[in-house]
């Protein structure tokens, strides 16, 4: 175990970029005890910087914005540190993501809001995915722009729950709960829901609509009626979105430099990336969490999850 254990560090330090300093050294300059900065393009530092921030996969994570793990945890990070730099002036958000986790999507809003409170423009751009909880956390945005080919949309929520009854029948295996209360194993994958449970966890996801609708009506401007006819799960092309007003603008990433340099009134603006410091202890707890997390979904898959997430890829 030891040996596989150094070889899955060196694996990691390898990755990272360690083994070779003076790329590293090339390639980034000091951001602050968290990040480095990649300099995308060097502009002119008096215009100010904007910052491009990957909100990529699966937006997932345990824990809080201080302190979370997966995008929870980096995408806040680096959303925390954009807020506290004087230099930043504009942040693109460069959005790849079919949603995730309801409260981790909600946080992320949260955080974009705070940018955005401190007098920082923020530009949202989908990639080839800007879906549920993605685009939840993109309303926060002073703009949205798509590539002509993304798809964007998936406004609703879903909660999915394994059963497993039958297959525990089929092992001669059952499960004999002793609880506090008829509710105490609502949601339980050894057993039918009741309609009264059922009804129960719908209210749930009913609420949970009602607030991703109202959070892209007062991100878009619109009435929430307008958005709630456009509600029910559905995935749009950029044109159809540009239609009914579910983003501002089609183009590719140097239109969206320029059109949130425009919405900054700065030009020629200092772009950089952000670029976690890791340490061999965040290497060793970040493994530990990475392994914690895996764990954790696969042993949740039992339990009913509400997330803003598409489902249909």
């Amino acid at each position: 175990m030891l040996l596989i254990g150094f070889f899955v560090l060196a694996g990691a330090v390898a990755h990272l970029g360690f083994g070779d300093a003076s790329s590293v050294l090339d390639s980034y300059s000091g951001a602050s005890s968290l990040f480095t900065e990649k300099v995308i393009r060097r502009g002119d530092t008096d215009r100010g910087t904007l910052v491009i921030i990957a909100i990529h996969g699966e937006i997932g994570g345990n824990g809080s914005n201080l302190e979370g793990t997966g995008a929870l945890g980096a995408v806040s990070e680096q959303l925390r540190a954009a807020a506290e730099n004087d230099e930043v002036k504009a942040v693109i958000l460069q959005i790849d993501s079919p949603g995730g986790g309801l409260t981790a999507s909600d946080i992320l809003y949260n955080e974009i809001m705070k940018v955005r409170g401190k007098g920082k423009i923020v530009v949202a751009w989908g990639g080839s995915l800007m879906a549920s909880g993605s685009y939840y956390a993109a309303a926060a945005a002073d703009g949205i722009m798509a590539s002509p080919t993304t798809i964007v949309g998936s406004i609703g929520v879903i909660m999915q729950r394994f059963q497993v009854d039958g297959l525990m029948k089929m092992l001669g295996l059952k499960v004999d709960p002793i609880m506090s209360g008829s509710g105490k194993d609502m949601g339980s994958p050894f057993r039918d829901m009741t309609p009264e449970e059922r009804a129960i966890f719908q209210n749930h996801v009913d609420n949970a609509h009602r607030r991703f609708i109202e959070i892209v009506a007062k991100g878009r401007g619109r009435p929430e009626a307008e958005i709630e006819k456009l509600a029910d799960g559905r995935i749009f092309t950029a044109d159809a979105c540009l239609q009914n007003g579910l983003i501002d603008k089609i183009g590719y990433m140097d239109e969206a430099i320029a059109w949130t340099e425009e919405l900054a009134e700065s030009r020629n603006m200092r772009i950089i990336t952000y670029r976690r410091v890791f340490s061999f202890a965040d290497i060793l707890s970040d493994t530990r969490r990475g392994v914690a997390d895996l764990a954790g979904r696969w042993l949740s898959g039992a339990h009913p999850r509400m997330a803003a997430e598409w489902t249909g890829e």
